[in-house]
């Protein structure tokens, strides 16, 4: 039951994450309007778009520590080095840019280019204590970095009627307190400061390692948000900002599929082929029969809180939430078989060809869709694209493991006992907890 406890707590911090970012987003949708909540989508679209080509070396980091057992001040050390230059030269290189060429209009993205450095030094913190299987940890950075922000928005946006630059500047300070505060917590691992822990051979390893697994990222990014480039492209801020609340609405789902995936991602990696094989099958069961009743859920909910909650204006962003909805569930399952790829394989190479074929499906038919059906066709894109790729990642991975396909959507009578002693354990502790308090 450690999978499933790590799993439940994890699930409990993201849940806890997700309320927080939803919040979050129906205040930008309230206080900005439907346009400047779109520019500043774009804002963290191009921060995401950064982080997934610079903060490559997240997956390296869980890989030398747990599979590999390299020490942690060692592999901790190094990748940080590198990550804070890597950051210090994207901050001078952008402001060579704008001072080359003023008439680039990019002034708005400044705010990417100052949190650079933080957004790399948070994913190599994941990466670590990921690697050292201390999850707890992982959860409380994603925790810390949006309770911060909802903070300093609520007070932007009720004391100060802050607009989009101010938002931006609350976004990047919360960045910066919540790496300091890692930093602190992880002092252990990196204090004091030892040249010699900064080995110039083991960063090539995990460069090479780690641009494979960035290369995944960077085409599973795109993957998931190239249809919201292209609604802004052809559609503008405002359908965008429609547009968002629906990707975002549908994307709740996978938070789910997240808990599972990062409570097994050191356990993939330590234990052997076959009981990870197994145990990757079992987490996508898992993640599907619990997607399946959240979006049925969802389904129903969303006409009635979306008007409610973000304000009528944001009707239209309805039809493309439910279509969008079935295409993101089937893709909940691509994160748990990524991480059998890439920390039992260490053939990240299969989730690459994956998002590829994902991330084509979605360029070709949102291009076709988009400028005809407006943001509906970039969900029928996306939602397309998911159902394809999944099907073949599904192909793959039982001809690597040789598990049959039931395996992977069957639920056993094992799992449904595993659920029932779940429930049993979770009702013990509130009884005690209930107990003891009152």
């Amino acid at each position: 039951m450690g999978i499933a406890t790590d799993s439940v707590r994890t699930y409990l911090f993201r849940i806890a994450t997700l309320t927080i970012g939803f919040i979050m987003g129906v205040l930008t949708a309230r206080f900005l309007g439907p346009a400047g909540k779109g520019d500043f989508s774009l804002i963290l679209l191009v921060s995401s778009l950064y982080t997934n080509v610079f903060g490559n070396l997240s997956g390296a980091i869980t890989y030398q520590i747990s599979r590999l057992h390299r020490p942690p001040q060692l592999v901790f050390t190094t990748a940080n080095v590198y990550s804070w230059v890597v950051g210090v030269l994207t901050i001078l290189g952008f402001w060579c840019f704008t001072s080359l060429f003023p008439e680039s209009h990019l002034n708005l993205y400044w705010f990417v280019a100052l949190n650079a450095p933080f957004v790399l030094a948070l994913t190599n913190l994941s990466g670590t204590y990921l690697g050292l299987n201390r999850v707890v940890v992982v959860n409380w950075l994603g925790l810390t970095s949006g309770a911060i922000l909802f903070v300093f928005m609520t007070l932007g946006f009720f004391g100060l009627k802050m607009g989009l630059r101010g938002t931006a500047i609350c976004w990047v300070t919360a960045q910066i307190l919540t790496v300091a505060g890692g930093l602190w917590v992880s002092r252990r691992i990196w204090w004091p400061f030892e040249r010699r822990n900064v080995q110039p051979g083991l960063l090539r390893e995990m460069l090479s390692f780690g641009w494979q697994l960035g290369l995944i990222n960077l085409v599973t990014f795109l993957n998931y948000r190239v249809d919201m480039f292209l609604v802004a492209k052809f559609l503008g801020s405002r359908q965008l900002g429609f547009y968002s609340i629906a990707v975002s609405g549908a994307e709740m789902l996978w938070f789910t599929s997240s808990a599972i995936g990062t409570a097994i991602y050191a356990r993939v990696g330590m234990v052997e082929h076959e009981a990870a094989s197994r145990l990757t099958a079992r987490a996508a069961r898992h993640t599907l029969v619990i997607n399946m009743v959240l979006g049925f859920l969802m389904w129903l909910g969303f006409e009635f809180l979306l008007p409610f909650v973000y304000g009528e204006i944001y009707r239209p962003s309805l039809v493309p939430f439910r279509i969008l909805l079935p295409g993101v569930l089937a893709y909940g399952l691509a994160g748990i078989f990524s991480t059998f790829f890439a920390n039992q394989l260490g053939k990240p190479k299969f989730s690459l060809l994956i998002s590829s074929i994902s991330m084509s499906v979605n360029i070709i038919v949102s291009l076709l869709l988009i400028p005809r059906l407006g943001m509906s066709g970039g969900a029928w894109a996306t939602t397309l694209s998911y159902i394809i790729s999944i099907m073949v990642l599904l192909g793959i991975f039982c001809r690597q493991t040789k598990l049959p396909l039931r395996e992977l959507l069957m639920i056993t009578q094992k799992d449904l006992d595993d659920y029932r002693l779940l429930v049993k354990n979770i009702i013990a502790y509130l009884k005690r907890k209930f107990y003891l308090e009152g």
